[in-house]
C-alpha cells in the first residue's frame, strides 16, 4: 500500500510535469507506483473540496478563537470540541485538533501542588461516611472542603479554603487569608450554609488541623452538620475536592503573579463566578 505522502509526490510531480509537457498520469504513476485513483482522489480534494473547506475552516477558527478566549484560554480539545458541536454538530474532534494546532491554541495543564494537609491522626472520632461514593440527590445534601495553597508575588502565603457541593458541582462558599487556622475553614463553611438549610448536611473534608480543631468541629454541631473525615494521607477519600483546587490552579492561578491578597481575591471571585455560572463540565456531560 503506497502512503499518502508519495500520493503527494506524485501530484507535486504532475504540477511541474503540467508547465514542462513532458509525462503522462500514466506514466507518472506507474515510475512511482502509486495508483491513478489514488492520485485523482487526492486531485478531487485538492481542486473540489479544499475550497469549500478553507472557507468552514475559517469560521470553525473564529469560533474556537472564541471559545478560547470565553474560557480565559483554559480549555483543551474536548471541552472546545463540545462548544464547536453545538453550532456544528458534523464536526469532530481531530478536526478541532488541527485547528487549534494551527492557531497555536492549547488547554492549561498541571503544576505540583503544595501539601497543606497536616494530621495529628484520628483521636476526635470522627469517620469517613462517604467513602469514596461522591454522590448526592438534592444540593446541599453533601459537600467537600480542603484547603490549597498560593503565593503572592511577594513570596508570602496565601490559603484558600473552599466548599463544594457534590450534587450542582458549585463552589458554596470559599474564603481566602494569609493564614491557615480555622477561622478560615469556618467562614467558608458558613458561607454555604447561608445559601439555604442545611440541617443533616454531611460536611467531609481531610484530616487537616483546620478541620480537626475544635473551632470548626463545635460550628458544624451547633448548626447541625454532620462531619466526616477521609483517612491519613489518601488523596482519593477526598478527591472531588483536589480535582476542583487542581483545575482552579491550571486555569486561573498557573502563570500569573498577584501583587497582594485583594488582587488574588478579585481573581478568585471573577473565576469562581465564571465556574460557577458557564464553564463545561465534563463529569456533567458538559453541561454548566
Amino acid at each position: 500500500m503506497r502512503t499518502l505522502q508519495q500520493t503527494r509526490d506524485v501530484y507535486e510531480f504532475m504540477q511541474v510535469n503540467q508547465a514542462l509537457k513532458c509525462f503522462t498520469v500514466v506514466a507518472m504513476c506507474r515510475a512511482l507506483q502509486v495508483k491513478r485513483s489514488a492520485y485523482y482522489a487526492y486531485w478531487r480534494r485538492e481542486h473540489v473540496r479544499r475550497p469549500g473547506r478553507e472557507a468552514a475552516d475559517r469560521v470553525l477558527k473564529q469560533k474556537i478563537r472564541t471559545l478560547h478566549a470565553d474560557s480565559h484560554g483554559t480549555y483543551g480539545e474536548n471541552r472546545i470540541t463540545f462548544g464547536v458541536k453545538l453550532w456544528y454538530p458534523h464536526v469532530g474532534r481531530w478536526r478541532v485538533y488541527g485547528l487549534m494546532r494551527q492557531l497555536q491554541l492549547k488547554g492549561r495543564r498541571l503544576k505540583k501542588r503544595w501539601r497543606t494537609t497536616v494530621s495529628n491522626g484520628r483521636p476526635h472520632g470522627i469517620q469517613d461516611l462517604v467513602q469514596r461514593e461522591f454522590r448526592a440527590d438534592q444540593p446541599r445534601q453533601l459537600v467537600v472542603c480542603d484547603v490549597t495553597a498560593m503565593t503572592l508575588a511577594s513570596g508570602e502565603a496565601a490559603y484558600l479554603a473552599m466548599v463544594l457541593d457534590v450534587h450542582t458541582r458549585k463552589v458554596v462558599g470559599w474564603d481566602l487569608a494569609t493564614t491557615q487556622d480555622a477561622r478560615l475553614t469556618v467562614n467558608a463553611l458558613k458561607q454555604a450554609a447561608a445559601r439555604g438549610p442545611c440541617e443533616a448536611m454531611i460536611v467531609h473534608a481531610d484530616q487537616g488541623v483546620q478541620y480537626t480543631a475544635i473551632a470548626f468541629r463545635e460550628h458544624c454541631r451547633e448548626a447541625g452538620l454532620r462531619q466526616s473525615m477521609s483517612s491519613v494521607g489518601d488523596c482519593y477519600d477526598n478527591a472531588m475536592a483536589e480535582s476542583w483546587f487542581a483545575t482552579l490552579k491550571k486555569e486561573c492561578i498557573r502563570g500569573q503573579r498577584f501583587a497582594s491578597l485583594g488582587s488574588l481575591k478579585d481573581a478568585l471571585e471573577d473565576y469562581i463566578g465564571y465556574y460557577n455560572a458557564d464553564r463545561f463540565h465534563s463529569k456533567l456531560n458538559y453541561q454548566t
